[in-house]
């Protein structure tokens, strides 16, 4: 019996249903959240929501039968904690639980291959991103306190204070609202105080901006590209393998 529901569960059918059943609960919840006049319609939408969860419970339930203690693991306790979480009663002063229905287009994470390489890969590279995160909240300590020093007493409403400066930079990093900031303190500003400026800032945009927000990406990507666990010898023979298997059947040609 667990034989056969482990051969039912892994059916690209049955896949391609359950994916199909998000998508379409997906779009009933976002129609939801559309006002609509005529309520025959959110009884309808309703009616497709419950269908939906119905299935997503028979899903848990077969996977469970099939895999036993296997189903505990990696992204079926994702599954099923979504499950949960979005399966309580909406109801008197948790009514406001229904919002979190939408979290079940979270599952398409686990159900879509390419969107769980992805969500992987992000994951893997989360030491290297906190790393990066850590480094970029240092540097605008630094620069902060600068910037008090800097332009503490000429511009005190946005750099008067470290919480001031510290909200002022992060704007500058973000390229939010910069022309506001960085115009004012041009403005009546002597050639050597200008030449600071454009040094201070300069640096600032060239580190913060440009090579730490692109170490960022760099993270995700290189985990992307390579799988974990691959050094460079890993990848060296699987290139030689390939590379033998086209040349034998190229000669077989």
């Amino acid at each position: 019996m667990r034989t056969f529901l482990r051969k039912l569960i892994e059916h690209e059918l049955f896949e391609k249903l359950i994916v199909a059943v998000i998508l379409v609960n997906t779009v009933t919840l976002i129609l939801e959240a559309i006002p609509v006049s005529q309520q025959p319609w959110k009884q309808i939408l309703l009616g497709i929501d419950r269908t939906a969860l119905a299935i997503f419970w028979v899903e848990a339930v077969l996977k469970i039968a099939a895999k036993g203690r296997e189903y505990w693991k990696g992204w079926n306790l994702f599954d099923f904690a979504i499950l949960l979480l979005t399966s309580m009663p909406a109801v008197g002063n948790f009514s406001a639980l229904r919002a979190l229905r939408i979290m079940r287009a979270l599952r398409l994470f686990s159900v879509v291959p390419q969107f769980r390489f992805v969500a992987e890969a992000f994951v893997a590279s989360i030491k290297t991103i906190l790393a990066t995160i850590g480094i970029i909240t240092v540097i605008t300590l630094i620069v902060s306190v600068m910037a008090v020093g800097i332009l503490g007493t000429k511009h005190p409403e946005q750099f008067g204070t470290l919480t001031k400066s510290i909200f002022s930079m992060l704007q500058l990093m973000t390229l939010e609202n910069w022309p506001g900031i960085i115009v004012p303190i041009y403005e009546n500003a002597s050639v050597g105080e200008a030449l600071v400026y454009t040094l201070f800032f300069g640096a600032h945009f060239v580190v913060s901006t440009v090579a730490l927000f692109n170490l960022l990406i760099a993270a995700v990507l290189k985990s992307i590209e390579r799988p974990e666990g691959l050094s460079d010898k890993d990848i060296e023979r699987i290139a030689d393998a390939v590379a033998k298997r086209v040349s034998l059947k190229s000669g077989h040609d």
